[in-house]
């Protein structure tokens, strides 16, 4: 009779495992595999891929913070330029500088000479005159 217990309890187990089972179908099954398999697909990749990843984001940090040196630099230069310039008083230089300050930028000084400066000013509203 204990026997017959046992294996009646077991066989009880067994069939509630398969009921918990019973709602997992073939496609969930093979959805379930699937989708591990693009997991470990995908972790290869970044596995493979990440080292060059890396090096190639170093390499352009390293190019951007080169290309912000070299425009500081410019720019200091530049200004350095126009202090002098300004010191000295020549009017030459002054422009000089300032269209360098101004090609930095990608535009151009309109004005260039003193003659030019008396232009500009001279031709506006009248609230300004260059004598």
């Amino acid at each position: 009779m204990e026997i017959l217990e046992q294996k009646f309890s077991v066989d009880e187990q067994f069939l509630s495992k398969i009921q918990g089972l019973r709602g997992l179908t073939l496609k969930k099954l093979y959805s379930k595999d699937m989708n591990k398999q693009r997991a470990d697909e995908i972790a290869e990749l970044v596995a493979s891929n990440l080292p060059a990843l890396i090096a190639k984001i170093e390499r352009l940090e390293l190019a951007v913070e080169q290309a912000h040196m070299k425009r500081m630099m410019s720019l200091d230069s530049a200004f350095s330029d126009y202090a002098n310039a300004k010191f000295g008083g020549e009017f030459s230089a002054i422009f000089t500088s300032l269209d360098n300050i101004c090609k930095l930028h990608g535009t151009e000084l309109k004005i260039r000479t003193k003659e030019d400066l008396k232009t500009f000013v001279n031709s506006g509203d009248g609230k300004l005159y260059y004598r």
